[in-house]
């Protein structure tokens, strides 16, 4: 039902996009292609919701947006496609496709809003490894001079590909980013979310707290330092038979983006994931190297 929903928006929107007599000037319509690669290693795997990258192996994708301005109107329409290559023997390769439409306009001089329905095929999550996801988000975005405000709320419905069960959840966040007149800039961002399953044991709620620094060193080399700090239950499982599982990580890092020309970027990161669990079995200190390479190609139409 949910991907009926997002399909007949979806129509909805594309054809009150391109209806004659209401162009002004400026409408545009806009191919944005990206494409990367990104190679991980990692001495160990954790398990807060970033399982792709936090296994070592080979991760190669794309995504392709076509974007619709009307006036004050903002259609995009996108497609993905991520295969992951992971080098542990006993966890398969994983495809993963997605498809989303955004829409977005401001309210006033300050303030906009947007809002996005997308479906993934084969996604890794806090909860399961492989399922199937349809998400509803939006945003309400704030905006003056070099400071920006972003409130979010959204839900998500999956579907469990492992035994065909599902799980659903409500998600919000907000965040702050702030502008320097040196070029640098900094984004804190706070998050909550849930998802209630029909397998009890995948039930959880978590919060994520992160901040940024995007520190510029010259015309092509950015230093991004962060720290992301997540906590989570599972109000279903008991350890020892006595107290509900209780998980936290806390993940420094370091990023080195180095601009390549004709909009080729490379990128090196390294970090810790310190994860502790009051059930033993799950606490694990892992590290974490990563390099790649990604480029965008635009088409104005």
């Amino acid at each position: 039902m949910v991907r009926k929903f997002i399909a007949r928006a979806g129509a909805i929107a594309v054809c009150a996009a391109l209806l004659p007599g209401i162009a002004h000037a400026r409408d545009r319509e806009r191919i944005t292609v990206d494409v990367f690669a990104l190679l991980n290693e990692a001495s160990g795997e954790t398990s807060d919701g970033f399982e792709d990258q936090d296994a070592s192996g080979f991760i190669i994708g794309g995504d392709a947006e076509f974007e619709i301005r009307r006036d004050d109107h903002r259609f995009r329409l996108g497609a993905g496609s991520t295969y992951y290559a992971y080098d542990e023997d006993d966890r398969d390769d994983r495809h993963n496709n997605a498809v989303w439409l955004t829409y977005s306009t401001p309210l006033s001089g300050r303030l906009s809003v947007w809002v996005q329905g997308k479906h993934d095929t084969n996604m890794s999550a806090l909860e399961a490894r492989e399922t199937r996801q349809d998400r509803i988000r939006s945003q309400l975005i704030w905006q003056e001079g070099d400071n920006r405000i972003r409130a979010r709320a959204g839900y998500r419905w999956r579907e469990y590909i492992s035994d065909d069960t599902d799980g659903d959840g409500l998600e919000l966040g907000a965040d702050y980013r702030r502008r320097f007149d040196n070029g640098m800039s900094s984004y804190t961002y706070v998050r909550w979310d849930e998802i209630e399953a029909d397998v009890l044991r995948r039930s959880y709620e978590r919060w994520t707290l992160g901040t940024d620094l995007s520190i510029p060193v010259s015309d092509q080399i950015e230093i991004i330092p962060s720290l992301r700090y997540r906590t989570w239950t599972y109000p279903n499982r008991l350890v020892d038979g006595l107290e509900l599982r209780e998980d936290s990580s806390l993940n420094p890092r370091i990023s080195v983006t180095y601009d390549l020309g004709d909009d080729w970027e490379a990128v090196g990161r390294a970090g810790v994931i310190w994860r502790r669990s009051n059930d033993d079995r799950f606490d694990e200190t892992i590290t974490r190297l990563s390099i790649g390479v990604s480029k965008r190609l635009r088409w104005d139409l």
